[in-house]
């Protein structure tokens, strides 16, 4: 039996026949609830195991067990009901990393309401139009940081006007001290039954690279996708402490800092820090033994750059990689210095982790790994036709196969002013827009979205595939390569860069870069255009503005 069988095997015996996962057993999917069916039931069985191991910006530590965890989301349940809010409301949340993110999201989701974590970089135009796209009913906050501030600004301008405010950390007469009011509330929570596994369980906005937020929603049964997340990419052991680096407003962190931990039997690691700095996540590291890590290609690079050597990684055993394309350099240099391969992983708000470099595979450096599993994935032509296995090397869309069924872990897009939900599902198939290709071992290689490929003077040419190589160069700090119109070529390729600070940019040292692209990768690949800027702009989640 080879490894896909037995993750397959595995997932079914345990999650579909058994309904039993981590340390408990629940009844049946039909009424899956992972608050309280996961949450609550370790809660009983093993009160005083460790499910947070949190550090604040100040480096004070709190361990939360998972009898505290029920509590005190019962509690925030009980808080919330009292203030009017009911199953079907809609909470946005922008807690970067604060502990009571924990308390609130399980709090909402047992009373059947709708958290939708964001991002606390937001503005008001940004702020606004969630509130109004999902009617929210509330909205939680850091008291006093810019969130807040630009809430108010715009609140009186959005649909609902009677919007409920709520803080951590501190309150005034707009903003309800959720610490301070939801003590006065009960540890105990009547369960209620009018919920089902298809209930929306919580939304997620995505944007993509460009274009007005869109509702992604995801139902109950949405947490268990990730088992396999956890247990055979990330690596997760029973008790050890797993650290995916996201901001709880990123869909990234409900896969590493909820569920797929949770669901192995791990303990989450939480540092809130406000500015990520390589050489303070490298002492955590060394201090607390963290046992698996994840965080995207940028961070490993900052890692790589904060004298890595001084520190002791020995308690690494697992560390995964998703966001972006992860170049081959960095692959390379960290095994170098740690001895452990970074697992590429892929995946979408959309989805669950669609595909990677599970747990025993084999993969050649730089491609994002295998299909998981439990979904049936497929690469189509622009034609409609499924490229076939013997299609080596041929560029396709990766495409689900739902004809049969729509797996677990598979969202929706809800359309408020229509009332309905729809998907990117199309004659059977999910597509992602996303482009890749096969290698003969049946391993996946990222090339890009499909509205990002370059075409110049009749070639394709994948963009990431030039932002590899130069980050080859050590003076280049980050880069962004895309097309630009051209009267000639249609299109020619431009690469913006960010230099390291010792460097200067010059007509000369372009024309260096130029050379080294030349001579590492075929020649009409090379940026004919080079702009050296101080920041590559990014979206909410971190990822490359492309368009």
């Amino acid at each position: 039996m080879n490894l896909d069988e037995n993750v397959v095997e595995n997932y079914i015996n345990t999650v579909i026949i058994e309904n039993k996962i981590s340390e408990v057993s629940f009844k049946n999917l039909e009424k899956f609830h992972f608050a309280y069916d996961i949450i609550d039931k370790i809660a009983e069985i093993n009160p005083k195991k460790i499910a947070i191991l949190h550090i604040d910006e100040n480096k004070i530590e709190k361990s939360i067990n998972y009898k505290e965890l029920k509590n005190c989301s019962n509690r925030m349940a009980n808080f919330f009901a009292a203030q009017g809010i009911k199953k079907g409301d809609a909470v946005l949340i922008a807690l970067r990393r604060a502990y009571q993110f924990w308390y609130i999201f399980l709090g909402l989701i047992k009373i059947g309401a709708i958290p939708i974590p964001v991002v606390s970089q937001l503005r008001e135009v940004d702020i606004k139009a969630r509130i109004n796209i999902s009617n929210a009913k509330a909205i939680i906050s850091l008291y006093g940081e810019d969130f807040q501030k630009e809430t108010d600004k715009v609140i009186n301008e959005c649909v609902n006007t009677t919007i409920l405010r709520f803080s951590i950390r501190g309150g005034n007469k707009n903003w309800i001290n959720i610490d301070k009011e939801n003590e006065k509330f009960s540890n105990d929570l009547v369960k209620p039954q009018d919920y089902n596994a298809m209930d929306i369980m919580f939304i997620l906005f995505t944007s993509g690279t460009s274009g007005t937020p869109k509702m992604v929603v995801h139902d109950n049964l949405y947490p268990l996708a990730h088992y396999i997340t956890g247990k055979y990419w990330n690596n997760i052991e029973q008790d050890k402490l797993h650290l995916t680096i996201s901001d709880t407003g990123w869909g990234k962190a409900l896969w590493g800092k909820l569920f797929g931990p949770w669901l192995s039997g791990g303990c989450v690691f939480v540092y809130d820090f406000r500015k990520f700095e390589g050489s303070d996540i490298l002492h955590m590291i060394e201090k607390y033994k963290i046992n698996t890590i994840c965080m995207p290609p940028t961070m490993y690079r900052m890692l790589l750059r904060s004298e890595i050597k001084k520190y002791d990684l020995s308690s690494i055993t697992c560390a995964c990689s998703a966001g972006e394309i992860l170049p081959k350099d960095i692959i390379n240099r960290f095994y170098l210095l740690t001895g452990i391969k970074i697992a590429n992983g892929y995946g979408q708000s959309e989805t669950g982790l669609l595909i990677a470099d599970l747990k025993k595979r084999k993969c050649n450096t730089g491609s994002i790994g295998y299909p998981n599993p439990i979904y049936k994935i497929e690469l189509m032509k622009n034609t409609g036709e499924i490229i076939t296995s013997e299609e080596i090397g041929e560029v396709g869309e990766i495409v689900i196969d739902c004809r049969k069924k729509i797996p677990i872990g598979l969202a929706s897009y809800l359309q408020v002013s229509e009332k309905k939900e729809t998907s990117h599902i199309i004659n059977g198939y999910y597509h992602t827009n996303d482009l890749a290709y096969r290698d003969a071992m049946g391993a996946y290689w990222y090339i890009g979205r499909n509205d990002t490929l370059i075409k110049s003077s009749g070639y394709k040419i994948n963009p990431y595939e030039i932002e590899s190589v130069l980050a080859n160069l050590n003076y280049i700090r980050e880069c962004k390569v895309y097309g630009v119109v051209d009267e000639i070529r249609g299109n020619i390729i431009k690469a913006d860069i960010v230099l390291s600070e010792e460097k200067v940019g010059t007509e000369e040292l372009k024309k260096e870069i130029q050379d080294f692209v030349k001579t590492t990768t075929a020649p009409y690949k090379y940026p004919r255009k080079i702009e050296f800027v101080s920041a590559i702009e990014k979206t909410m989640t971190g990822k490359i503005v492309r368009n």
